[in-house]
């Protein structure tokens, strides 16, 4: 194309030779028919179909030929469009096109991405070149349905909750923005398990953003574990089925026997320093059973292991059951007959629920349903105290008299080496008379014996 220009006027004149470039069409997307929009953002719900509107405009300076659109739809279906090839448009003509397509399903938000390809040709007979061009246009779609997650907690007995009861807490909770329908939930405990108070069911729609929670309490009197899980079912706006379920957790009722011993009024553990029981003089053992746990204990079995103690009177052993928070107990008349060595130890033996019985997944969780695998299933459970009797020493002061003669001081009842008692009439604080006991070693190194 020649175009004159006379710029400076009279007779004198400035031609300009100008030569149009190229075609130029885009591709705009001008409109998204869809069931929901908030905020400014656009979003399908799953397996929702919607209609794009696209235009071609050819901004160039060129005739744009053989014109065409290639949708690359990706996870999404096409339903209909009313796109056709283009053979030719000219500079600054406009096209317009629909596609209707459904989105695909998808149980969380996702941000999807579908493509145009844009393929158009042009002629510059000026400079005697034909280009195909090629362009490609993404169109980014947001799936959003409504998203439940259920969380469950489970208050088993601990040093710190001691209650018989166990509590569930379930939390269904919509994390998404879009409602969710005709959301079910149920939690059917099993028999064995008596439930107290609170809520196990409920039926409703939640919106976006919300949560609810519920709580009730179980109690069993027999032994018993359970593996749960907390399931929901919902819809979306369509009508679209979705299902979350929790975490699986562990109820357990268990019994939990534990021993308190005493020596007259002293108590200890099996860690501390126990108390002094003085030799040749009795002692009386109280030993208590208590069932901390809550659930009965059952085949109990509770036998004392004795060393160097002649038990007197009384009862070293107890059999029975025992029920939540129920405490037996027995005491038991010793005197000491050795200076070290000595042990009270109680074996506790009793039935409790086999916990490798629980090691197994759950599956096939019946619809909307709490999913409960219980066992009841017993082990012998058997533990031995280790309270430690220490500083027993003889309630004797034997002392040298003169290099020969040993004097027995407080305590009139001595065990001389060969196994001979030697007993005396106690006068005051001393004995009636010094002993004579040849050829003794000394105890222990208290005193000569």
């Amino acid at each position: 194309m020649i175009e004159l220009y006379n710029t400076f006027g009279g007779n004198k004149a400035n031609l300009s030779i100008y030569t149009p470039q190229r075609a130029n069409v885009s591709l705009n997307l001008t409109r998204i028919d869809v069931l929901s929009s908030t905020s400014g953002r656009v979003y399908v719900f799953p397996s929702e179909e919607f209609e794009i509107e696209i235009q071609l405009n050819n901004t160039g300076e060129l005739e744009a030929r053989d014109v065409q659109i290639t949708p690359r739809l990706g996870d999404f279906e096409l339903i209909s469009t009313d796109a056709r090839a283009v053979s030719s448009m000219c500079p600054g003509s406009v096209e317009s096109f629909k596609y209707r397509l459904k989105a695909p399903y998808r149980a969380a938000r996702a941000n999807l991405t579908l493509y145009f390809e844009l393929e158009y040709t042009d002629d510059n007979l000026q400079l005697g070149r034909v280009t195909r061009r090629t362009d490609t246009y993404p169109v980014e779609v947001e799936i959003n349905p409504p998203v439940l997650t259920v969380t469950r907690e489970v208050s088993n007995r601990t040093l710190l909750y001691q209650g018989r009861v166990i509590r569930v807490t379930v939390t269904i909770n919509n994390t998404g923005d879009m409602t969710a329908y005709d959301v079910k939930w149920s939690d059917l405990p099993p028999s064995d398990l008596f439930v107290l108070q609170g809520t196990t069911s409920w039926e409703g729609n939640l919106p976006g953003g919300r949560a609810k929670r519920f709580v009730y309490e179980v109690i069993s009197d027999d032994p018993i574990g359970c593996a749960e899980t907390s399931t929901v079912t919902y819809k979306d706006r369509l009508g679209n089925e979705y299902r979350a379920s929790s975490g699986e957790t562990t109820t357990r009722f268990s019994p939990k026997l534990v021993v308190y011993k005493t020596i007259g009024a002293l108590k200890w553990n099996a860690n501390e320093t126990g108390p002094v029981i003085t030799i040749n003089r009795t002692a009386n053992i109280t030993v208590e059973i208590k069932n901390a746990g809550n659930a009965i204990a059952r085949n109990v079995l509770v036998e004392e292991n004795i060393k160097g103690l002649e038990v007197l009177s009384g009862t070293t052993s107890w059999k029975g059951e025992l029920l939540p928070d129920q405490t037996v107990s027995y005491t038991y008349t010793v005197r000491p007959t050795a200076c070290s060595g000595i042990t009270a130890n109680t074996t506790v033996n009793y039935s409790d629920i086999d916990v490798k019985a629980l090691n197994r997944t759950l599956q096939d969780i019946p619809e909307g349903k709490c999913a409960c695998y219980c066992t009841k299933t017993l082990e012998e459970v058997k533990f031995t105290s280790s309270e430690k009797l220490s500083g027993l020493y003889p309630d004797l002061n034997i002392t040298v008299v003169n290099g020969t003669s040993r004097k027995v001081m407080p305590g009139c009842i001595f065990e001389q080496c060969d196994g001979q008692r030697e007993r005396f009439r106690k006068r005051g604080d001393h004995c009636h008379r010094p002993v004579r006991v040849p050829g003794c070693r000394r105890p222990d190194n208290q005193g000569a014996g």
